[in-house]
């Protein structure tokens, strides 16, 4: 944690704000582990970026086994509405949506084949940032991904795709919300940290 402290201007938890960890159940939020982040941040004058709203991953078993396409956008506008307001004030940046874009998975528009694309469509990507929006209309709204900053021809295919959907979706918050972000993980201490440089 010392290093943190000293090095890091804003941390982000790698954990304990997904899914399974702050929403384990349908009617049970653990903010615990994520609180001690942010009062370790606030001790030391950091900002913190939430992390993460929407990913293909680290869902837990009820919400594969509960949410249908036709209760999905009312599940994730709650969940977003709720831990959004539970930190607001205390978060300063939201990663809204994670790693959406999966070339690989052979969608024509670029999107990874996801729990919430196979719930709600393409669409999910706008619920998702109207839904922070609403909650926290002072945080700064982004879509996090990776391999978007490589010099190759996989790096430009993905940018090419993350600015395709900012272009669809251009009259809406996730369309204002496409940046390449660099990370960089650092485990001190009992939870697993996202250092950020910027």
């Amino acid at each position: 944690w010392q290093l943190v402290a000293r090095q890091a201007s804003i941390v982000a938890p790698e954990n304990a704000l997904k899914w399974q960890t702050v929403h384990p159940e349908p009617e049970l939020y653990n903010f615990a582990p994520a609180d001690a982040i942010a009062g370790f941040a606030k001790a030391h004058e950091q900002r913190m970026r939430g992390h993460t709203f929407c990913w293909h991953r680290s869902l837990p078993d009820w919400v594969h086994q509960t949410v249908t396409p036709k209760n999905a956008e009312a599940v994730l506008t709650a969940h977003i509405s709720t831990v959004a307001s539970h930190y607001r004030g205390l978060i300063s940046a939201w990663d809204v949506v994670n790693e959406a874009i999966q070339l690989e998975d052979g969608q024509p528009d670029g999107l990874r084949n996801s729990f919430w694309y196979q719930m709600l469509g393409p669409r999910y990507l706008d619920i998702a940032f109207k839904a922070a929006h609403k909650a926290d209309p002072d945080a700064l709204l982004c879509y996090n991904d990776y391999g978007l900053e490589k010099d190759t021809h996989y790096g430009e295919s993905k940018r090419t795709a993350a600015r395709a959907q900012a272009a669809r979706h251009s009259d809406t918050r996730f369309g204002h919300s496409v940046t390449s972000a660099c990370r960089r993980h650092i485990w001190s201490g009992p939870f697993p940290l996202y250092s950020c440089s910027a």
